[in-house]
């Protein structure tokens, strides 16, 4: 099965092709130019360089959000075009699951992607060994953090009367940057860590490996059945409701 994996939620643009359980290429740009202007061109390119055409492929997948509206938008309307136009199916993939997904082998790693929201907010979660430990959600980042930190505290209380403990080795960060006073508000008591700021940006080589697990276990959907996963109203929706109120 050959699958084209797309991630276009954020500043950068990725694709990638997978192959029998290895990765035959990937591209990714950071250049800050808009996607539509970027992105079929790296699919072009892409598929060129690993003497592939579009007809070859198998299955599309691609993230789904959260991240940029405009970018998530760009991805799943051309994969639903290239999809539907192929007769093939496609598969959404959390852009938050992609940048957890690297560190699935770190048994002791509480791994907690975050992209910025704006006003202080986050689109955050936590994985561990690959499995979602704390479902996705749009929250301030103190609140965020504060949660994340009592999960892993055996001695605190945990919202909401919520009994789910984890006691990981330390806690990976990543995605965007942690201002210093969340910093010197986080408990003494547990390891925090920042990965490497080169693995803040959402890899296509990882969506088109979560899609080829997916697509195993029967995950294949209908291209036109792909959904946004926004986890936020637009600003648009925002003003209409502002001025129903």
């Amino acid at each position: 099965m050959l699958i084209l994996a797309s991630d276009t939620s954020g500043p950068s643009v990725s694709v990638a092709l997978w192959t029998d359980d290895h990765l035959l290429g990937a591209m990714t740009q950071n250049v800050g130019l808009t996607h539509s202007v970027t992105y079929l061109p790296l699919v072009e390119s892409l598929l060129r360089h690993c003497n592939r055409v579009i007809a070859d492929v198998d299955l599309f997948a691609v993230t789904v959000g959260p991240g940029s509206f405009t970018g998530i938008r760009i991805g799943i309307s051309a994969v639903k075009a290239m999809a539907y136009a192929a007769k093939k199916p496609a598969i959404g993939v959390s852009t938050l699951a992609a940048l957890a997904w690297p560190y699935r082998s770190c048994p002791d790693l509480l791994v907690c992607p975050m992209l910025d929201a704006r006003n202080g907010r986050v689109f955050a979660g936590a994985w561990q060994e690959g499995d979602c430990v704390f479902a996705e959600e749009n929250q301030l980042m103190t609140d965020f953090l504060a949660h994340i930190a009592a999960m892993a505290d055996p001695a605190a209380v945990l919202p909401d009367g919520d009994a789910k403990r984890l006691i990981p080795r330390a806690i990976l960060l990543l995605g965007c940057p942690v201002p210093d006073p969340v910093w010197k508000s986080l408990p003494a008591g547990l390891i925090f860590r920042t990965a490497p700021v080169s693995n803040w940006l959402p890899q296509a080589a990882a969506v088109a490996e979560i899609a080829a697990m997916a697509a195993g276990q029967g995950a294949l959907m209908d291209p036109q059945n792909l959904q946004a996963n926004y986890l936020s109203a637009s600003a648009a929706e925002r003003l209409q409701k502002k001025r129903h109120v």
